[in-house]
């Protein structure tokens, strides 16, 4: 029975020693699993690129657009360079149309492509009773400010006056009349002026506008009238006018108004 104790007792540690060596073997197992497992690295954060800064451009200067030239608005405006194409665009359509029958197909389409110092030849024998009557002063007044070189705002208004009052140059007006306006017409505009239309064809032989101006203030210009019409009748070699009283008296009335105004009387033999 002892025999069988010891014997019992020696397996039981027998057991107690191999249970121990394989516990000891799966901790040396599970150690082992561990480590085989390798501890991931920690990656690297990439260093950011520098981001290079954009080249600037030149912002191109834009070019400016041309001004366009302003169309004619007033037939007053007209120029050097006035066509009469642009006669026409500020024209009505009855205007047009009248003013094609006047002059006809072959000189309606000549004058588009001339200036009007090239096609109105003179404002007498342009057809102004084709146009309404302000666009009839207004191109009267640019007509003539044209053959003056440009005549000043106060002249151009009062010789859109004296239009306005007395009527145009043209066919249809008598001599008298006519000496009436041209003189009238004369005392709008400055000496300058008048010594340009004078020059370019336009004007007439009368005293320079100042002189005109000082013989109104002295007398009726009535009788500056009566004179110059007696002029006119002997320069255009007609029968020399019977010395009637009232044209004695109005020579005395202008001689002693260019008296007064120190205009030199000059006695033609």
């Amino acid at each position: 029975m002892f025999g069988h104790s010891r014997t019992g007792e020696w397996l039981s540690w027998r057991w107690l020693v191999l249970l121990a060596a394989l516990a000891a073997g799966v901790m040396v197992l599970a150690a082992c699993g561990e480590s085989a497992t390798p501890t991931p690295e920690p990656t690297a954060t990439p260093a950011p690129t520098p981001t290079s800064e954009p080249t600037p451009t030149s912002t191109p200067t834009p070019t400016a657009a041309p001004t366009p030239t302003p169309a004619l608005t007033s037939l007053s405006d007209i120029d050097e360079t006035t066509t009469g194409a642009d006669l026409i665009a500020v024209l009505s359509e009855s205007e047009v149309d009248c003013l094609r029958t006047a002059v006809g197909d072959e000189g309606y389409q000549a004058m588009q492509g001339m200036t009007l110092a090239q096609s109105l030849t003179g404002i007498d024998v342009f057809p102004l009773q084709c146009l309404e009557p302000a666009n009839a002063i207004d191109l009267s007044a640019g007509m003539m400010s044209l053959q003056a070189g440009g005549l000043s705002d106060d002249s151009l208004a009062c010789v859109k006056g004296v239009f306005a009052e007395h009527g145009m140059l043209g066919a249809a007006m008598n001599e008298t009349d006519a000496m009436r306006l041209v003189i009238t017409m004369r005392l709008c505009l400055t000496d300058e002026e008048a010594m340009a239309m004078d020059a370019s064809g336009g004007g007439d032989p009368f005293p320079p506008p100042s002189q005109l101006r000082c013989i109104s203030e002295q007398t009726d210009l009535e009788n500056l009238f009566i004179v110059y019409q007696a002029l006119v009748t002997l320069d255009t070699g007609m029968d020399e006018p019977t010395p009637e009283p009232e044209m004695l008296s109005a020579v005395a009335e202008i001689m002693a108004a260019q008296e007064a105004c120190g205009i030199p009387i000059v006695v033609e033999n």
